[in-house]
């Protein structure tokens, strides 16, 4: 999933979950559940575009490719190599779309800095009062009081003078103790990075009246006749603005206020939209979460090599056969030289020593498979494309002994580890090995070019190899291989 997506996503299903609490849970006097369901609107709608559930695909083993193999040379592969250069793949609008989305975010981000550095300006150039465990801080503009984190922002003349009332003062505390200014700016710094979404303003307007619901219920607790503090909030919603991230005495919201105050809960009513959001996150989470294909096939490999009841004369005259073709290094298909070095090694452990000395010269048992990969992601056998799929059914129809010593080299040091860990392990019979060099198509390395060049002086056939992770531009083709390798249990890290 990019970016734009998961963006598109989280946007779509934040927006579906503000929607359900405008028109089902506002008006509800559950107001510390409300508070924490529209924190958690934004956890839920960045959690789903991200989860995955698998989807499984049952069919039947896909055709096995063939492939002609010849005698393994390290260095020199097929003929005729051409370089090529990589394609121009930028998308201009996308760059676009990316450096408008982060001028929206350096601009807003500015905002949000200059906005709670005023906050902190205020308070270090005020006088200060503390009171229990708030600090109530006096500035000579006329503002109706509020609050921002410990800190109660009051007209200092209006405190001197004992003009605000009690209730206010509690109001204003019931914001400081439940931290409200926390969401605040949790919503604020949301708004920085989702900047374009109508809906994060919607979020903050939404909260904002949310705390004064849960400020407004913390006064009438403690006894506040409800005339008298209705009358406070109508006397002191007439002033200045407050300041950004705080939450203020009466800012505005002021009929829905008074409204709450009169309402009273419905449990049956809860209960009901209780299931319809269980409806809705599940609805989400079937719509926007992502889907993962995965393949599986009936296994139908072939079993291990086994050997006929054949009598001494007749195994021997089948190795000889064998063996003096394999030893002219012929061309043959991939899987049939896998499967006919195995036979050759069960066919001599079979034949009794005293009669070793009629055999052929045993063969180079090693197999090699050579997959060049183009910088646009190809993948070339033979100079001819092949899938993903095709090359795991070259393993497929193997069976996990014929799968046993399979080496894969992405790396010219792999190669020369495997070269040195079998000079120290050497034994009668070579091992049946098959070597997996994955080349980039495109040769970089300048030691290999200048011996390309000095080679063609004296051959135009050969043709180097530079392997795939030597170019940086093939590590996701190459990882993209290295899991289809894995998936029919070949080691790709030995």
């Amino acid at each position: 999933m990019n970016w734009f997506t998961y963006i598109f996503s989280f946007a779509v299903c934040h927006a579906l979950l503000l929607v359900f609490y405008r028109f089902f849970l506002e008006k509800e006097r559950i107001h510390t559940i409300k508070r924490y369901y529209l924190l958690a609107t934004v956890l839920i709608a960045g959690i789903i575009p991200l989860i995955t559930f698998p989807v499984y695909v049952y069919e039947a083993p896909a055709k096995v490719l063939s492939v002609q193999v010849e005698s393994l040379q390290p260095l020199v592969h097929s003929t005729d190599f051409t370089l090529t250069s990589p394609a121009n793949t930028q998308i201009p609008w996308l760059t676009l779309l990316w450096m408008v989305y982060f001028g929206g975010v350096l601009v807003f981000g500015l905002r949000f800095i200059k906005n709670l550095s005023y906050i902190f300006t205020q308070i270090f150039r005020s006088s200060v009062v503390r009171v229990n465990r708030f600090i109530y801080v006096l500035i000579s503009q006329e503002v109706i009081p509020h609050a921002f984190l410990k800190y109660i922002f009051l007209n200092k003349e209006w405190y001197t003078n004992q003009l605000i009332p009690q209730e206010v003062l509690i109001h204003e505390e019931a914001h400081a103790q439940q931290l409200h200014s926390l969401d605040l700016l949790f919503v604020e710094l949301l708004g920085v990075f989702m900047w374009f979404n109508p809906f994060v303003y919607l979020m903050k307007n939404a909260t904002q009246l949310n705390h004064e619901f849960l400020a407004d219920q913390y006064v009438l607790d403690r006894g506040i006749a409800k005339s008298n503090y209705q009358e406070s909030i109508l006397k002191l919603s007439i002033t200045e603005p407050p300041l950004a991230f705080s939450n203020a005495f009466g800012y505005s919201f002021i009929k829905k206020r008074f409204l709450m105050m009169q309402k009273k809960s419905n449990n049956a009513t809860l209960y009901r939209k209780a299931i319809m959001f269980s409806l809705l996150t599940g609805t989400l989470l079937f719509s926007f979460s992502g889907r993962s294909l995965k393949v599986a096939q009936i296994q139908s490999g072939p079993s291990p090599v086994i050997l006929e009841n054949l009598d001494t004369s007749d195994a021997i005259a089948e190795y000889n056969r064998l063996a003096k073709y394999y030893n002219q290094y012929p061309k043959t298909d991939f899987v049939k030289k896998v499967k006919d070095m195995w036979r050759i090694r069960k066919l001599y452990e079979s034949i009794p020593a005293n009669k070793r000395a009629q055999l052929e010269k045993y063969p180079v048992s090693t197999t090699g498979l050579s997959i060049f990969i183009t910088n646009d992601g190809k993948y070339l056998i033979d100079k001819k494309e092949v899938k993903l799929a095709e090359i795991g059914s070259l393993f497929q129809t193997l069976s996990a002994q014929e799968r046993s010593n399979v080496y894969v080299f992405d790396e010219k040091k792999d190669y020369q580890a495997y070269v040195k860990r079998n000079r120290a392990n050497k034994s009668e019979i070579p091992n049946n090995d098959v070597y997996v060099h994955l080349c980039s198509e495109e040769i970089i390395n300048t030691d290999a070019l200048k011996l390309l060049k000095a080679a063609k002086l004296k051959n135009s056939n050969l043709r180097l190899m530079d392997y795939a992770m030597a170019n940086n531009k093939l590590t996701v083709f190459v990882q993209q291989l290295h899991k289809t390798l894995e998936k029919h249990n070949i080691q790709v890290n030995r």
